[in-house]
């Protein structure tokens, strides 16, 4: 490594830690050097309750047979004890088959005898404290999910009580105060549990342990606005479930429910109502993906079936999520969603992509223009790209990214967003923002974006200012379901279902070239796709006006 690449590499790390909060790097340190003896005392007794569990099937069946699993859209066998943590498989595919999701899942009842013996199993080939199972997240789950299994009407042994206290007590020591953010809210989710089901001494400092953390994580997690804090719509709806799953255990137990707890599951559903297409699912933005959070659709019935009193979001053409940052303007049957907030806190921007100023837009139930979405989380060439600018419908100058992401969950230098405005007048609609992502470069720039939505017309105005000559790129990626047909450099006919629905015009001096490209809406999934795409190498201050027309 010459001085040049030890000076860049200095650089990304110090622009990754110099955000880092004291609690994650003596955190880290601690979760490193201590490690806890698991403590095998005897469980605390089981507390009554006096109301029944709201059972709601918030997943798919994963389990398909005794022994057979299918994870991530991966299905394999896992049979003997070394395959719990076996090297041939993922670590996100293994946290999965540690976190029990199966024993709540649709038509669990019918698999009621393998959950007993997977159970048994699992109590017998994990060690306390060793492998993957052992891990703060995937115990915080389980722990969750045994108790929810029980509480739906399963009996359990005395060996699953010794082993559910066993695993409370030790995630008691391993908390995630170097990570923060939703593996914390998970952690205190779980201590909750364990502290109202069991009861005595111990089950007590369990639940005030949970409760103290729950109570500075909702402050913190939730925002104003009723967004999540790392700005991912797919982590909003899990932090959002537990929610609902709490109010839910405390009804269970005849606990009063804290003011806070119900106006933040209030305030995050009403988020989730917002930050929805027409087809009621998640637009991409940062780590999305369909099939690992609950839907929208059945988060909506849980909150109804617990009571939950929400307010209707008021019918407005053009919102502005101000907290989380993200635009939502609506014209007739079109739907378009922007990114013009941060990358997310900058103490944790792990889920976080280089997608600054990005868009996804709708037409009617159909999907048009949208996100590359996120598959895997392994570090590697499919990860950097997914998180990359070029895989969101924005600027890419120089092929830099906006923001500066790395390794599988890193960020460096981050694009800040600035003069964000949002007005309507006259039906017309005009929002803009502005970002910095850019301007640390030898000659620095900084991309300013507008929507302008009027008559069945959306233009979209990209202005790059700064100084020097610099390759700009626009890409626009379409969804499967899009027919393209280029009629010439001047437009670009898109349709669905063979119906027309909307022409794609670049702007005056540039072509619209057709490229092929990659959707990947799930992990471990990924679909052929075409995206619209201008090119020009250009001195700046520039601007590129392109413009899409709806068919009537």
């Amino acid at each position: 490594m010459n001085l040049r690449q030890h000076v860049a590499q200095a650089s990304l790390l110090y622009h990754t830690i110099r955000y880092l909060r004291p609690i994650q790097i003596y955190g880290r340190l601690w979760y490193k050097l201590y490690h806890p003896k698991p403590d095998l005392r005897s469980p605390p007794d089981v507390r009554s309750h006096c109301n029944e569990w709201h059972s709601i099937a918030t997943r798919n069946a994963s389990m398909q047979g005794p022994h057979r699993f299918c994870f991530l859209n991966q299905t394999h066998e896992i049979a003997t004890q070394e395959q719990w943590n076996g090297p041939a498989l993922s670590k996100l595919w293994l946290y999965n088959l540690h976190y029990f999701d199966d024993l709540n899942a649709t038509d669990a009842s019918s698999r009621m005898q393998w959950h007993r013996n997977l159970i048994n199993r699992w109590i017998a080939e994990n060690m306390p404290g060793m492998g993957y199972g052992w891990e703060p997240y995937p115990l915080s789950l389980r722990i969750v999910n045994w108790i929810k299994w029980d509480l739906n009407g399963n009996k359990v042994n005395q060996d699953m009580l010794l082993s559910l206290a066993i695993q409370v007590r030790y995630l008691r020591q391993r908390i995630e105060y170097h990570l923060l953010g939703n593996h914390l809210f998970v952690n205190a989710k779980a201590l909750i549990f364990a502290g109202l089901y069991f009861s005595g001494t111990e089950a007590d400092r369990w639940l005030e342990a949970g409760e103290r953390i729950l109570k500075t994580e909702l402050q913190e997690q939730v925002l104003e606005d009723g967004g999540h804090i790392e700005r991912s719509p797919m982590y909003h709806l899990l932090i959002l479930e537990d929610l609902l799953d709490l109010i839910n255990l405390y009804k269970v137990y005849g606990r009063p429910l804290s003011p806070e707890l119900i106006e933040c599951a209030k305030k995050m559903h009403s988020w989730s109502r917002i930050m929805r297409h027409p087809d009621n699912e998640i637009p991409f933005f940062n780590d999305c993906a369909f099939g690992v959070a609950a839907s929208p659709i059945i988060l909506d019935k849980y909150a109804s079936i617990l009571g939950l009193e929400i307010t209707k979001n008021v019918r407005i053409n053009a919102c502005y999520l101000q907290d989380s940052g993200f635009f939502k303007l609506k014209y007739k049957h079109t739907v378009l969603f922007a990114d013009v907030g941060s990358v997310g806190p900058d103490y944790l921007p792990a889920h976080a992509h280089a997608g600054t100023l990005s868009m996804e837009l709708s037409i009617g139930n159909n999907r048009v223009i949208i996100n590359s979405g996120t598959s895997d989380y392994s570090k590697g060439v499919l990860r950097e790209y997914q998180r990359s600018t070029s895989a969101h419908n924005t600027v890419v100058l120089d092929k830099v990214n906006s923001s500066q992401v790395w390794g599988s969950f890193r960020v460096a230098r981050r694009a800040k967003t600035k003069n964000v405005q949002i007005k309507e007048h006259d039906g017309v609609i005009i929002a803009k923002a502005m970002h910095t992502g850019y301007s640390h470069m030898k000659e620095p720039a900084l991309h300013q974006r507008v929507w302008k939505i009027y008559d069945n017309t959306i233009e979209i105005i990209d202005q790059v200012l700064g100084k020097g000559n610099h390759k700009i790129e626009i890409a626009f990626l379409l969804h499967p379901d899009i027919q393209v047909e280029e009629k010439d450099k001047s437009f670009v006919l898109l349709s669905t279902n063979n119906k027309p629905c909307m022409i794609f015009k670049p702007d005056i001096n540039l072509a619209a070239i057709i490229e092929d490209a990659k959707y990947y809406p799930e992990f471990g999934k990924s679909y052929n796709s075409r995206r619209i795409i201008c090119r020009l190498n250009t001195d700046v201050p520039c601007e590129i006006k392109n413009k899409i027309s709806l068919a009537e």
